[in-house]
């Protein structure tokens, strides 16, 4: 949301009261600016074109299937999390053989 200002949080943080603050916060949940709405142009094109070429009889994609970010993204477990570290982990490991290899 600061990125679209062209200032710095600071700045805006001195120029805004929390009255003013929440309302822009407010208006933005209504009709989203930003990334998220640049995402969700991206999102109605894909959406579009795959709709267009999806085989028949096949179920038709939804805008969230293209989008990238949301607001219902889930928190990640922390099973989820350890796995992904290694999984993280196991590629740096394997990257470093690599390059040995390659001397």
């Amino acid at each position: 949301m600061w990125a679209q200002t062209g200032r710095f949080v600071h700045e805006i943080e001195r120029e805004l009261n929390g009255v003013q603050l929440a309302e822009y916060m407010a208006y933005d949940q209504i009709e989203p600016f930003g990334e998220q709405r640049a995402d969700m142009r991206s999102a109605s094109v894909c959406v579009t074109l795959a709709n267009i070429n999806r085989g028949k009889g096949k179920r038709a994609f939804k805008l969230g299937d293209f989008m990238l970010f949301t607001k219902t993204d889930r928190r990640q477990t922390v099973e989820q999390q350890i796995a992904m570290a290694q999984g993280i982990h196991a590629y740096v490991i394997a990257k470093q053989k690599v390059k040995k290899q390659r001397g």
